[in-house]
């Protein structure tokens, strides 16, 4: 009964160990991927081992790493969002505010990409790269912003342009009607002499 119990603990902390060697084993071919440039191979190895254990962080990060490099920019921010939200490190939070931060930028959203980089500093405030890119979405936000302005001015003399367009065009229609009412006038008062010598 006991040699029984130990085979069954022995197989099963066997199939265990297993599992996790073929989920690390997915991920460590996903990461040859990825420093290779194959980022859809990469992509396909990280899903596996997700597959495999879907509580797996390592597999969710790295997926949304592959995902950002595919230009996936939503899928890849769910993804650290996904890890943000759930049990992780201080580390790989601080890691996942910083990828959501640089997947904004990628998407022109410049004040959400400061936000995210915020707190990635709240979490590790020595991250030079998150200090560099809170500042560079700080600055390509005011670029924004001053593009904004621009156009819309640039609308509102357009707009103000087409009114003075609209209005010369009503004074112009004011002039030819007011000078074919003189005519009209004109051959009118010429015509009614000759009936009145008749």
């Amino acid at each position: 009964m006991i040699y029984r119990i130990l085979i069954i603990i022995t197989l099963t902390m066997s199939a265990a160990f297993g599992f996790s060697q073929s989920e690390k084993s997915r991920i460590r071919d996903g990461n040859n991927q990825y420093e290779e440039g194959n980022f859809q191979e990469a992509e396909k190895q990280y899903r596996k081992a997700l597959m495999e254990n879907p509580g797996y962080l390592k597999s969710t990060f790295n997926l949304g790493d592959a995902m950002y490099k595919q230009e996936n920019y939503e899928e890849s921010a769910n993804l650290f969002n996904e890890v943000v939200e759930r049990n992780a490190s201080k580390e790989e939070k601080s890691a996942s505010y910083y990828n959501i931060g640089n997947t904004l930028m990628k998407e022109e959203k410049y004040e959400e990409s400061i936000e995210e980089f915020k707190n990635s500093l709240r979490i590790s405030p020595e991250n030079n790269n998150a200090k560099y890119n809170l500042e560079y979405a700080r600055k390509k936000l005011k670029e924004q912003q001053k593009q904004q302005e621009n156009q819309d001015q640039n609308q509102d003399q357009d707009q103000n342009q087409d009114q003075d367009k609209n209005e010369d065009q009503d004074q112009k229609n004011d002039n030819n009607k007011d000078n074919k009412d003189k005519d009209k006038q004109d051959k009118k008062d010429k015509q009614d002499p000759k009936n009145n010598e008749d």
